[in-house]
């Protein structure tokens, strides 16, 4: 990783510390069995689902993608009467790249509460459980790819040196709190594949695979709107990624 290891300073590792905090308090209402908390889930990933088809969309046909256009094509629409159908067909392509994420690792949810009653979540036991799965995952993002029509050809190098980097990044930070750790390495790994593409475009697979890394961490799902995701991609294209969690931040 080289150069691009940096120490955080203080105003990002209080945000940092801040994030980790909030993933961890919302993450002690798992497991999930109130049934306000239930149906609140539910509605959360479809809604997640919804707002992710609808940002791919919106930079696929950079014309403006609506919550209704997004939400009648969740619900199985193939048109949308006075709508063009460029809109449709691309958040119809989004939905089916983000049907291709099935194919990751699947986290089981009865071991992940034995390991936090246990207190082993660690981020190595993470990094053990990605690299296990990373044929899947290398075909989950490639599959992504095709259903998106972008270039794709990942392969498990690459998704390796991006693990390997993230390792680097966490045991370079020193970070005491396993959450902080997680949020570091989730990001870390974002980095490293989006400097491995050559447009905007090829990064929209990888908009839909950290998400799925982070469902592996135990960390909640992170979204983006599409101008937030292409702010980040600027920053970490142009070398200024340390700028993007003051954006996002605002």
């Amino acid at each position: 990783m080289g150069d691009s290891v940096e120490k955080l300073d203080s105003q990002a590792l209080s945000l940092l510390e801040s994030a980790a905090k909030s993933a961890a308090d919302l993450t002690k209402l798992w497991p999930l069995s109130e049934a306000r908390h239930l149906d609140n889930d539910a509605k959360y990933a479809e809604n997640l689902e919804v707002r992710a088809i609808r940002t791919i969309a919106r930079i696929i046909t950079d014309l403006d993608v609506t919550v209704p256009d997004a939400e009648f094509v969740y619900e199985g629409a193939d048109e949308i009467p006075g709508r063009p159908q460029e809109i449709v067909d691309a958040l119809l392509a989004a939905a089916n790249a983000y049907d291709d994420m099935d194919l990751c690792y699947e986290p089981d949810y009865s071991e992940a509460q034995e390991e936090l009653e246990n207190n082993t979540n660690d981020v190595s036991a993470i990094f053990n459980k990605l690299e296990s799965n990373l044929s899947n995952d290398v075909n989950a993002i490639n599959g992504a790819a095709d259903s998106l029509s972008v270039a794709g050809n990942w392969s498990v190098d690459s998704l390796q040196d991006a693990f390997r980097c993230a390792k680097q990044e966490c045991d370079f930070c020193g970070l005491n709190s396993v959450e902080s750790q997680k949020i570091t390495a989730i990001l870390s790994i974002l980095k490293s594949l989006i400097e491995k593409t050559s447009n905007i475009y090829e990064t929209l697979p990888i908009f839909l695979y950290i998400n799925e890394v982070c469902e592996c961490a135990g960390v909640p799902r992170m979204m983006f709107k599409d101008n937030q995701w292409r702010e980040l991609v600027d920053c970490v294209k142009s070398g200024k990624a340390s700028e993007a969690s003051e954006k996002w931040r605002k």
